[in-house]
């Protein structure tokens, strides 16, 4: 991957990539895909001690939008517009893995899939989600 993209996926440090302990493992912008790591923390429990839906799928949308920075261009962002999760399994608190891939960009609006899964491979949820593309000033044009 080239060094200004992958820069691109690792600067994506927003307060929310933080609190989901969100580290790249992997982008290619040949197959438009992404894994990162997450780290889910007890505080994410819900009352029956698995993570709440909600953190899953902030995770989810965290590596999707990986997958797609890696096919964009310098001036596009990508906003979800529609985000889909079917949950598979509950997730523990620990170490989780994210996986995405695009599955068609074009002008306006790009689709991506992805996947959360337990380190061991064992999958957990499931998720599709529509992009729109915008136009933002690149990084360091002012």
């Amino acid at each position: 991957m080239s060094s200004p993209r992958r820069r691109r996926i690792e600067s994506q440090s927003a307060p929310c990539h933080v609190l989901l302990g969100r580290k790249l493992i992997r982008a290619e912008p040949d197959s438009g895909s992404a894994e990162l790591e997450f780290e889910a923390r007890p505080e994410f429990e819900n009352g029956m001690g698995r993570i709440q839906g909600g953190f899953v799928a902030a995770m989810l949308d965290s590596v999707m939008g990986a997958a797609l920075s890696t096919v964009l261009m310098e001036d596009e962002a990508p906003p979800t517009l529609e985000l889909k999760v079917s949950f598979v399994r509950g997730a523990e608190a620990g170490r989780l893995v994210g996986r995405a891939r695009v599955v068609h960009k074009g002008r306006s609006a790009a689709f991506v899939e992805g996947e959360l899964s337990t380190p061991g491979g064992e999958l957990l949820a499931t998720s599709s989600a529509t992009a729109i593309l915008v136009r933002v000033e690149p990084p360091g044009a002012r």
